[in-house]
C-alpha cells in the first residue's frame, strides 16, 4: 500500500511484527532430576519472547486482535504447575508448545531460570529455546 506523507510516496507494509515480552513470569515446578529436587516444588522465572503480526490490533486497540499474553501467562502457570519435569529442557519445549499452539505466534524464545539449581555457587541456571512457525 501506497501513502503521501509530508508530501513523499511512502510504501506501508500490510504487516506488522510485533514483538511482546513477558518477564520474571514466576511458578513454582516439579522440576529436577536429583531425588532431593523431586520432593517439593521450586521457583523458576519464565521470560518470554513473542513475535506476531500485531498490525489489526495495532488498527483497531481491541484484545480480540492481538496475541493475548495475559492469558498465556495464566495458562502457562497452571499448566507447567501441574506437570513434572526432569530436565529444563523438557520445561522449555513445554511452554513453547503451548505458546505455538496460538495462530498468532510466529515465533517464540523463551528462558527458564531455576534460582535453586546450583545452591551456593551461581545465583541461577537457565535453559533458552526458540520455536518458530514456517
Amino acid at each position: 500500500m501506497q501513502k503521501v506523507i509530508n508530501n513523499r510516496q511512502c510504501i506501508i507494509a500490510d504487516s506488522t511484527l510485533t514483538v511482546a515480552q513477558v518477564r520474571d513470569l514466576r511458578a513454582r515446578v516439579l522440576v529436577g532430576a536429583y531425588e532431593w529436587e523431586r520432593r517439593t516444588a521450586q521457583d523458576i522465572l519464565i521470560n518470554i519472547t513473542l513475535e506476531y503480526d500485531g498490525s489489526k490490533a495495532a488498527k483497531t486497540d481491541a484484545l480480540i486482535d492481538t496475541l493475548d499474553y495475559c492469558e498465556l501467562s495464566e495458562e502457562i502457570i497452571k499448566e507447567v504447575e501441574e506437570t513434572e519435569f526432569v530436565l529444563l529442557e523438557r520445561l522449555v519445549d513445554f511452554i513453547l508448545e503451548i505458546i505455538m499452539q496460538r495462530p498468532q505466534a510466529l515465533r517464540a524464545t523463551v528462558t527458564v531460570d531455576k534460582p535453586a539449581a546450583l545452591q551456593h555457587i551461581a545465583q541461577s541456571v537457565a535453559v533458552t529455546a526458540s520455536a518458530f512457525r514456517d
